[in-house]
């Protein structure tokens, strides 16, 4: 259970791991690296560079102040709309006002130098300019090929598959194409022609083409940004653009254009508030003049003048005052009528006519900002959208029911009005009645002057307002100011090339380290000693190196190296165990599965032990698949299974090896019961008799977690060594073996860790255990061995090019291990 425990702790990834694991693949966060940061350059190098334009305008609002020559339109308008900064901006964005701005500027058509990776767009500076038009909107945004020949010709081309259209040609400049689908004449550009060298022009090609227009203007209210700046009223506009030029351009028209219409929109306002003027001026007039001809008549035809005795002078001062109320609330109620008319008649309320003085109910100058507000959002949202869906029906029932809010409201000031003007009207009989003493001649008199007073004062206030109106639209000027003109700020906001730089380095360290994260998270292999140890507290009697050499026989052809210093520790190590036991001794190897490096471990470690002057005799118990006897090239007719069944007798299966002292059994011919053969009184017989002759016995046997052959040879010997192979055992297969340890099935049980490489896995033996033979008795296993015949095989490979460049920067690592 504990050893299962600690299976389960080392799935995790220490320090120790990380940076062992960091050093063994520096390669590939070079590599990563190196790829990341020219990929980034090529990026910043190639990508189409973007700049942001900025301007900003100083609005001013209209209500802000008094004593300005067109304050008087804003007083004497039907109301006083406080047009916010958000106004302003729906209004500088409008479907309208953008559409002037395009139109405006030679944005028709777009022009292109074709680049190897991109094309560069040329805006007023293309060695030729397009006139003319498309016949069919099919084919707008689709590129016009130029290939400019010398100064006087160049060659057209198109080709597109919908609609069908090859077309390929030499012009003349100047001379107009009239096809099916385009009209066109292309002008050469004197200029460019002038300032640049002639090679250089037709060395390269270009590209044009026609821009639809809606689409392009909803581009460009998408692109064009306007923000109000924190505590003033100060409006910055800005758009990116690839070229500059284009950018500064489109944002000081539009702010030329916008500056224009405020302009024209109050021309347009005061002109319609004199000729209201006018229109009122003519309809008093003839009241006036009426009113002063009957005054005049009946102070000739009754011979009296104008003085009034003294009661009858103080009771006309009264009624004159009472008169000049009743006169404002006529013209209130005259101005209400009018504004009631025009907004019933769904005209433009940013040009209503002004039709009354000194309006001043709030709510009244809140319903119609309202209806301004929703109308200019209407007026945008139309350009996205048809009149019939959701979004425009529902700011239309928006806009009804504000419009329905002002005439209620009207409705009611004009109730209140008439409520005053009655309170007046019974004044004023109150006044009358208090003239009845005085004569008859001096009553009429009175009422005829009052008549035509009221006439006049009307009259005169108009001509003064008319005279006022006049003076504000001969001094109209612009509420807005140009702060900052229209600049490009540098450096281009795109491509962001530090950022480029810094990302394409984040990704060179990350992609390799989820690399390198994800092939351990998914490893279940051992992948160190250290991780070996906290998988089994089985002791580990040793470790041996990855084989690079073209042999398996490392301790005969290569008694220097380090495999063989890592097997004559490992003899060290058993020689302490043999102090405990002075007569000959029996060494089982064994594997979970193939692959692990079993009898690459028995040949040398019998080999190691032979050159130490000892006796000893290696037995290939494989009996299923015959492969000890090929390293050293002995014939395999007889061997063990023929000592089993009796056939021959121990001296006949003896055979000497190359190796001084080591002397090889082979298995034998491939019996139908290789089990039961070892389960059998001979075999009793043969340990016994081969410890008598050898110093150490070693047997090589199939792996434990396929057949029960090793299970069975474990009772026979004195130490028991598995091999576990880095980067290719499974962490599973440790439960096994734990197993057994923990159930002292066995005694003596020792772990050596094969194919240990610096810092990570090694791949060097590539063992094939486990599939493609089988013998027709259930055990379904196979396995080779050296060169396609045993468990492993050897890779002495030459280097791949990234092999070599991993050796070479592991050898430049500073942080490599010496």
């Amino acid at each position: 259970m504990n050893n299962d425990k600690n299976i389960a702790e080392a799935s995790g990834f220490n320090f120790k791991q990380i940076t062992g694991a960091i050093r063994k693949n520096l390669y590939l966060f070079v590599l990563f690296i190196i790829v990341a940061l020219f990929l980034s350059w090529m990026i910043n190098r190639y990508s189409e560079r973007i700049y942001l334009v900025k301007a900003s305008i100083l609005y001013r609002d209209k209500y802000s102040s008094l004593g300005e020559p067109e304050d008087f339109l804003s007083s004497f308008t039907a109301f006083k709309i406080n047009n916010t900064l958000e106004n302003e901006k729906i209004k500088m964005k409008s479907y309208t006002s953008i559409k002037k701005v395009l139109e405006s500027l030679p944005l028709q058509v777009t022009y292109e130098v074709v680049g190897k990776f991109t094309n560069n767009e040329l805006y007023k500076n293309s060695p030729f300019f397009v006139d003319g038009k498309l016949k069919t909107e099919n084919i707008a945004g689709q590129r016009f090929t130029v290939k400019i020949i010398d100064k006087n010709y160049y060659r057209l081309e198109i080709n597109l598959d919908e609609p069908h259209i090859e077309f390929s040609k030499k012009i003349r400049f100047g001379e107009t194409i009239n096809d099916k689908y385009w009209t066109i004449t292309v002008q050469r550009n004197d200029s460019a022609f002038a300032t640049k060298n002639l090679k250089e022009i037709t060395s390269s090609n270009y590209n044009f083409y026609f821009n639809n227009t809606d689409r392009l203007i909803k581009t460009y209210i998408k692109k064009i940004e306007i923000k109000e700046i924190e505590k003033s009223t100060i409006l910055e506009l800005s758009v990116n653009e690839a070229v500059p030029q284009k950018g500064e351009d489109i944002i000081n028209m539009l702010i030329a254009q916008y500056i224009q219409d405020n302009i024209e929109q109050k021309s347009e306002i005061a002109k319609k508030t004199i000729d209201f003027i006018d229109d009122q001026l003519m309809k008093i007039s003839g009241t006036l003049n009426s009113a002063e001809g009957l005054l005049q008549d009946y102070k000739k035809n009754k011979g009296v003048g104008t003085d009034l005795d003294e009661k009858a002078s103080d009771v006309y001062k009264e009624m004159t005052s009472i008169d000049d109320e009743i006169t404002d609330v006529l013209v209130q109620l005259k101005t209400m009528d009018f504004l009631e008319n025009y907004i019933k008649s769904r005209k433009d309320i940013k040009l209503m006519a002004p039709s009354t003085m000194d309006v001043e109910d709030p709510s009244l100058l809140t319903l119609i900002g309202e209806l301004n507000t929703k109308e200019q959002e209407k007026d945008v949202l139309l350009h996205d959208f048809t009149p019939k869906t959701s979004k425009a029906t529902l700011i239309d029932k928006e806009i009804e029911a504000t419009r329905t809010s002002l005439v209620n409201n009207i409705e009611s000031i004009k109730d209140g009005q008439k409520l005053k003007l009655k309170e007046y009207q019974s004044q004023l009989a109150k006044y009358e009645g208090e003239l009845n003493g005085i004569p008859g001649t001096e009553m009429e008199l009175m009422k005829l002057q009052r008549n035509f007073d009221v006439s006049d004062g009307i009259y005169q206030y108009l001509l003064q307002k008319r005279s006022e109106a006049q003076i504000a639209k001969a001094g109209i000027d612009p509420d807005d100011e140009i702060v900052n003109s229209a600049d490009v700020e540098m450096p281009p906001i795109k491509p962001q090339t530090f950022q480029n730089y810094i990302i394409a380095l984040l990704l060179g360290i990350t992609i390799p380290s989820v690399i390198i994260y994800m092939r351990a998270f998914l490893d279940d292999t051992i992948l160190s000693k250290e991780h070996l140890e906290r998988l089994t507290s089985i002791p580990i009697l040793g470790t041996v190196g990855h084989n690079f050499k073209k042999t398996n026989l490392v301790i005969l052809n290569h008694p220097k190296s380090i495999i063989s210093e890592a097997f004559r520790s490992i003899r060290t190590n058993l020689q302490f165990l043999r102090s405990q036991n002075k007569g000959s001794q029996v060494f089982l190897i064994s594997s979970i599965v193939g692959g692990e490096g079993k009898t690459f471990s028995a040949l040398n470690l019998a080999s190691i032990l032979a050159f130490a002057h000892k006796k000893v005799v290696l037995l290939g118990f494989d009996l299923r698949k015959p492969k000890v006897h090929l390293e050293f090239d002995i014939e395999n007719t007889q061997g063990i299974s023929n000592y089993l069944i009796g056939q021959t007798n121990l001296p006949d299966i003896i055979r000497k090896t190359s190796i001084k002292n080591l002397d090889l059994i082979s298995a034998g011919p491939v019996p139908p019961n290789p089990s039961e053969l070892i389960l059998s009184d001979r075999m009793s017989m043969l340990i016994d008799d081969l410890k008598k002759e050898y110093d150490y016995v070693i047997l090589d046997t199939p792996p434990i977690g396929l057949v029960t052959d090793a299970n069975i040879l474990m009772s026979y010997s004195d130490v028991n060594l598995f091999i576990v192979r880095q980067g290719y055992s499974k962490k599973e297969y440790i439960k096994t073996l734990n197993r057994i340890y923990n159930d002292e099935q066995f005694k003596n049980i020792y772990l050596i860790l094969n194919d240990v490489t610096l810092g990570g896995k090694g791949y060097g033996y590539m063992y094939r255990y486990g599939k493609g033979y089988g013998y027709g008795y259930g055990y379904g296993y196979g396995y080779g061995y050296g060169y396609g015949y045993g468990y492993y095989e050897e890779d002495a490979k030459k280097d791949t090019p990234v092999q070599s460049l991993r050796k070479t920067l592991t050898k430049l690592n500073p942080l490599r291990k010496k």
